[in-house]
């Protein structure tokens, strides 16, 4: 009776230990998982980070060519502007000359008229 007590408990402490192993082992290899699954989320993560300061840079030098391309556009502007200005200017004085050579023009129709009455009347 004593060796079968002993036995079952022999049989018992192997069973409890061999469950304690197996737990042991159920949870390293949890561990093991999940520090790879960490390792993996972490590349992720990195990978990410580093798409994202691409992407970042990247909007920033387009930004950087928008304001370029707007100064070159202002400069432009500006140039046109001044342009403008000038023919304005041009345009005004042509017309300032055409009046006065219309005037002109006018007053040399109204004398021939008035010599052609002086001559008719003669």
């Amino acid at each position: 009776e004593i060796n079968k007590n002993e036995e079952i408990n022999k049989n018992e402490e192997i069973n409890k230990n061999e469950e304690i192993n197996k737990n042991e082992e159920i949870n390293k290899n949890e561990e093991v998982n999940k520090n790879e699954e960490n390792k993996e989320f972490l590349q992720e993560k990195e990978i990410f980070q580093k798409e994202k300061t691409e992407f970042l840079e990247m909007i920033k030098k387009e930004k950087e060519i928008i304001t370029i391309d707007k100064i070159g556009l202002k400069k432009e502007q500006d140039l046109l502007s001044k342009e403008l200005e000038k023919f304005q200017r041009e345009k005004d004085e042509f017309s300032r000359e055409k009046s006065l050579l219309l005037k002109e023009k006018d007053e040399i129709l109204k004398e021939k008229t008035f010599l052609a009455k002086e001559k008719y009347l003669f």
